[in-house]
């Protein structure tokens, strides 16, 4: 019986991970990506993987990770243009995906709950068509992982790419020479975020979720060496 559910699940895999040293995508524990099993467990609940990576980076994440790629029939997607951040990889996976309905998470995020996931789902089917966004709140917070999106949101980014870029004065690149404070006021208005206020949200709060034993780790996620660690302790 397949009981997977009719959404395109979107790993954003585009970040440089300088704080710790490279590419998540690319980090292994004892011989194996750690991102494989976060893709395995993808494959049990959606019916549609995408990889959304970084400008210019689908063919050495296709040679290096074929296998998996092919076992699990991934899809790759590459941001369009570098600089504009998690935003880039949502629009140009909501553009790509072949559903209504998308599961954004981070590569760095091995833990998701499928129980959890699953509560969340079953939340935005309630949902009218006016809802864009199904999303959880933690600790006073919406979190823009491990969240559903709708293809519809495709627009909304759309414009708030432009808005940015206008209020910039030009379109973001990856010129060494750019000021570090205009690229900073860049990012700060393109957060996954930026377009949360032209659109309707379901919320799902914590006290929803705290019934699932471990909920909170299904949106732990890592950014440095000593919090990877942490993860893979037992």
């Amino acid at each position: 019986m397949n009981n997977k559910l009719p959404v395109s699940a979107l790993i954003l895999a585009g970040g440089k991970g300088e704080r710790i040293g490279g590419n998540k995508l690319f980090l292994s524990l004892d011989g194996a990506f750690l991102a494989e099993p976060l893709v395995e467990k993808m494959s049990r609940v959606f019916d549609e993987i995408t990889l959304c990576v970084g400008n210019g980076e689908s063919d050495a994440i296709h040679n290096a990770f074929h296998p998996i790629i092919q076992y699990y029939s991934v899809n790759l997607i590459e941001d369009r243009s570098p600089g504009r951040g998690p935003i880039e990889g949502l629009r140009m996976g909501l553009q790509a995906m072949s559903n209504e309905w998308s599961f954004l998470i981070g590569c760095d995020m091995p833990r998701p709950q499928e129980a959890v996931m699953r509560y969340i789902w079953n939340r935005t089917l309630d949902l009218s068509e006016e809802y864009k966004v199904s999303a959880a709140r933690i600790d006073g917070h919406l979190m823009p992982l491990h969240a559903f999106y709708h293809k519809d949101c495709t627009s909304y980014i759309d414009y708030s790419i432009e808005q940015a870029e206008s209020e910039c004065g030009a379109v973001i690149d990856t010129c060494k020479t750019r000021r570090f404070k205009e690229r900073s006021s860049f990012n700060s208005k393109l957060k996954l975020k930026s377009f949360y206020d032209r659109v309707r949200i379901n919320v799902v709060e914590e006290n929803e979720l705290s019934i699932i034993p471990g909920w909170r780790s299904s949106f732990r996620g890592f950014n440095t060496d000593k919090e990877l660690k942490s993860m893979y302790e037992f």
